[in-house]
């Protein structure tokens, strides 16, 4: 049974087809509707890369550091796959948390008299 996507996936089948509709809405530029549905996959807690290095793609592009070590961090837990690949996922982690060290931290506004 498809679902909603603001509704959590209930089995594999539904996982998969969450993630497969994630990337047509993302193959069109709808990518907010993409990440939901990727994010559902990650909840989920599915096994498989292709949820997470979208959203480690997506979320580097737009410079969402604290989403990716997220993911990246989900992904070395619960992906089933070769240690090159979870060595990228370590490798991304620690590139978005290096850059998120280079973010100015915003400067408090002063009232003006």
């Amino acid at each position: 049974m498809w679902f909603h996507s603001s509704m959590q996936p209930e089995n594999s089948a539904d996982v998969v087809r969450a993630f497969l509709r994630g990337q047509n809405y993302e193959q069109v530029g709808k990518l907010d509707e993409a990440i939901e549905l990727y994010e559902a996959a990650v909840a989920a807690e599915f096994d498989s890369a292709g949820p997470y290095d979208r959203l480690i793609h997506l979320y580097a592009g737009m410079a969402r550091h604290g989403d990716v070590v997220r993911v990246a961090e989900a992904a070395i837990e619960k992906v089933h796959t070769y240690e090159d690949k979870k060595a990228w996922y370590e490798q991304m982690r620690a590139e978005a948390i290096k850059a998120m060290a280079k973010v100015p931290r915003a400067a408090p506004k002063i009232p003006r008299e």
